[in-house]
């Protein structure tokens, strides 16, 4: 496999993700922990951040950095969403975190291993 298809394939989740936070922000609002202030502010933020780092790992400008902060990301919105029903026991969580602890740490291992 070329390493552009393997960028385009591991930003996409980011990318399809990134853009129902844009296109379906009330929806997304059910996902916010309580504790959070502003949430349509960080559902819409969250968002474009997604997609901008989707579209910087996909042409290739940059993807040290755009790998850095989609790991990030992605694991402060697995953290702070899913955690609290992980802790309640509840199976579908679970499975959701590890779903996207994984996503994150690929774009992890794109920012050790990649070069600007």
């Amino acid at each position: 496999m070329s390493r552009k298809l393997a960028r385009i394939l591991i930003a996409m989740p980011a990318l399809v993700f990134g853009s129902m936070h844009l296109i379906q922000a009330n929806e997304m609002l059910q996902w916010v922990p309580e504790f959070l202030p502003f949430k349509l502010i960080l559902v819409y933020f969250s968002g474009a951040v997604l997609v901008f780092c989707s579209l910087l790992l996909t042409f290739n400008k940059m993807p040290r950095l755009a790998a850095l902060v989609l790991s990030l990301v992605v694991m402060i919105i697995a953290i702070s969403v899913y955690i609290p029903g992980v802790l309640a026991h509840n199976q579908t969580h679970l499975m959701l975190f590890i779903k996207d602890v994984a996503i994150a740490a690929a774009y992890y291992y794109i920012y050790l291993f990649s070069e600007d």
